[in-house]
């Protein structure tokens, strides 16, 4: 099991499907069903139920998830810790937005953060408003209201930072 295992898992345990994580993690769905399999053998357990048509974490999935939340966590904050003169956010930072956004403001914006901040990874995703209210709590949104643009659908900002 490595960081990348991790990441794998935590992404399809978020997804709950494997075509979209696969996209996202950039690897092609035959090798994310092996990785998940080769974790499910290390640990000795299933951790997801899966059907045609859903994907769930069982509770060893569930124990699995927390481990490597902290996991990726501390190896974050490690880096940090050891890199002091390096860029001082590091971490990462979920994005939600309309199709349109990503395409016509974020390309600009999302390129001089990356250059400020290489620590910071950038996961973005695209849908309608109401989207991210299901995975976002309250705490964590920020709805902007540009003056005189009452009706502009709300732009949610997803973060966490290390």
């Amino acid at each position: 099991m490595d960081l990348r295992d991790l990441k794998l898992f935590l992404h399809l345990a978020e997804s709950c499907h494997f075509g979209r994580t696969a996209r996202a993690m950039h690897v092609s769905p035959s090798t994310l069903s092996r990785q998940i399999q080769r974790l499910e053998e290390d640990v000795g357990h299933a951790l997801f139920l899966r059907d045609n048509r859903t994907v769930t974490l069982t509770e060893a999935g569930e124990r699995l998830r927390q481990f490597a939340q902290q996991t990726l966590l501390q190896y974050q904050q490690l880096r940090h810790v050891m890199d002091l003169n390096g860029p001082s956010l590091s971490g990462e930072l979920r994005l939600f937005c309309s199709v349109t956004a990503a395409y016509s403001h974020l390309p600009p914006i999302l390129d001089r953060f990356r250059a400020e901040h290489p620590q910071v990874e950038i996961k973005l995703t695209t849908g309608d408003a109401p989207m991210p209210l299901k995975w976002c709590s309250p705490a964590k949104r920020i709805w902007p209201s540009p003056a005189g643009r009452s009706r502009c659908p709300p732009v949610s900002i997803l973060h966490h930072w290390v």
